[in-house]
């Protein structure tokens, strides 16, 4: 596993110089899109649906090419790809560390502070 690990992190440099400073932007951007709506999400009071932050990366990336083809008349699927695929890595890798909290529908009133149940 450590190979493994040494031989990835040696081949990102290679990398490095072939990919365009601007999909290092789109990769960001699906990564904070992903990992803010699982953030809200485990926050909320009802439970999220497990795709719903992968889907948030999709629409932010589909909402920014559209923006561009009127604006430029371009849609790069490439940027799509790179904006999407990385919200959705980032939200399995998210799941597959950290288990969702199971959430409570109802208070248990023996959990309370003795002030509360006064």
């Amino acid at each position: 596993m450590k190979k493994l690990i040494t031989i990835l992190f040696l081949f990102s440099f290679t990398l490095n110089a072939q990919i365009k400073q601007d999909k290092y932007y789109h990769v960001g951007a699906g990564i904070v899109l992903s990992s803010g709506m699982y953030t809200i999400g485990q926050y909320s009071y009802k439970e999220m649906n497990p795709i719903a932050p992968s889907l948030i990366a999709i629409t932010g990336a589909a909402s920014k090419e559209f923006y561009d083809t009127f604006n430029t008349g371009y849609f790069s699927y490439s940027d799509f790809a790179f904006t999407a695929l990385s919200g959705i890595a980032t939200n399995i890798i998210i799941r597959a560390i950290w288990k969702p909290k199971k959430k409570n529908k109802y208070i248990n009133i023996d959990e309370l502070p003795l002030i509360v149940k006064k």
